[in-house]
């Protein structure tokens, strides 16, 4: 959607240098969307939480990371705070921000419960 209607990411206001597609898959994502790299990232880390339980919990961690980081992402754009503004956002374009907000802070929040039950291996010394 952001694409189509040409919702550039404007983080703090300021103005990104290339269109919303390009932002997408350069790294700086849109008015309503994370970059590729990070949903790319965001896949990677979810197969790696199948592996040994170091590698687990390590995966665990960046993926509360990337939802906080898409959370403040979200929260940094103009059009998240237009939400409070009379007729300013769309029915549909404000479904996908409140996502945007209720999704990554989940995401984070789930991440991290997922860590603490992953119990690492005990160092115990061989004999």
């Amino acid at each position: 959607m952001a694409v189509r209607d040409d919702l550039a990411g404007r983080p703090f206001g300021w103005d990104l240098p290339l269109s919303p597609l390009a932002n997408f898959v350069v790294g700086l994502g849109t008015a309503l969307s994370a970059p590729l790299v990070l949903l790319l990232g965001l896949v990677w880390l979810n197969v790696l939480l199948g592996r040994d339980p170091k590698t687990g919990r390590r995966a665990a961690g960046l993926i509360a990371l990337l939802g906080i980081g898409f959370l403040l992402g979200m929260l940094a754009e103009p059009i998240a705070w237009q939400l409070f503004e009379s007729g300013a956002v769309g029915l549909v374009p404000a479904a996908i921000i409140v996502a945007n907000l209720v999704l990554p802070a989940a995401l984070a929040t789930l991440a991290m419960q997922a860590r603490r039950r992953i119990h690492a291996p005990m160092n115990v010394a061989r004999r």
